[in-house]
């Protein structure tokens, strides 16, 4: 690696953090937030390819190490940390309300929701399909987030129903394609299960399902193109959990 790369990922990302919460309580069961923030953040990453010859270690069979390189270079690819300035902004929206003024069973009822909104300007660049693929944003970054559940708890039981909402967001190409275009994850869905039952003070039983929708994960390359697809359907789970 480069003096100036080695230099710069030892420095540390500095940010300037603003955050400001509102929050209502109509009642005892029901909270309603707004939250707004706004960051401030040095660093960025500029895409840096370069041409190493990686060292090889062998160990034989008696012990013996032997450290030599291939007989070419491979292209590595480098994120440098730049001095760059980018900002992230947003808002979560959350709301909760537990029905506890119903009669009987229904007393245990529940829902919960919350919206995650973001933009940022920070850049990554796109190494290939120029004039055709956009920059990508941070790794990992989504414009918006959401979440729903509605449940029922009682004494020994409770029940949950849970969606997951996560729009596009850009996943860093690893070895050794480092010249590919931008790889995107696609928007997703998820509904999720989850059942537990006391037996008594010192055993209880869970039963999860997870992706119930069978909601496959698909990352795409430049105008949309489909580089890869995953899918492993529902999955259960079932648990024991003992005191003693």
């Amino acid at each position: 690696m480069s003096g100036y790369a080695q230099g710069n990922m030892m420095n540390p990302f500095t940010a300037n953090n603003f955050d400001l919460s509102l929050e209502w309580y109509p009642s005892l069961d029901m909270a309603v937030t707004l939250a707004g923030y706004w960051k401030n953040f040095t660093g960025g990453t500029n895409l840096v390819i370069e041409n190493r010859v990686p060292t090889v270690t062998t160990v034989t069979a008696d012990g013996t190490v032997t450290v030599g390189d291939y007989s070419q270079e491979i292209p590595f690819s480098v994120n440098q940390v730049a001095e760059d300035e980018s900002t992230i902004k947003g808002f979560e929206l959350t709301f909760q309300k537990h029905f506890s003024d119903l009669p009987g069973i229904w007393s245990g009822l529940g829902i919960k929701g919350a919206w995650n909104h973001a933009v940022s300007d920070f850049n990554s660049e796109e190494p290939a399909n120029w004039g055709i693929s956009p920059d990508a944003n941070l790794m990992g970054f989504s414009k918006n987030v959401a979440s729903g559940s509605i449940y029922w708890e009682g004494d020994n039981l409770s029940m949950r129903l849970m969606y997951k909402y996560r729009s596009r967001y850009f996943q860093p190409n690893n070895l050794p394609f480092p010249h590919k275009g931008n790889r995107w994850v696609e928007d997703s869905d998820y509904v999720d299960a989850a059942i537990k039952y006391k037996i008594n003070k010192s055993v209880s039983v869970s039963l999860k399902a997870l992706n119930l929708l069978e909601e496959a994960q698909v990352m795409t390359r430049g105008p949309g193109t489909v580089s890869d697809y995953s899918f492993s359907g529902r999955k259960f789970f079932l648990g024991v959990k003992a005191s003693f």
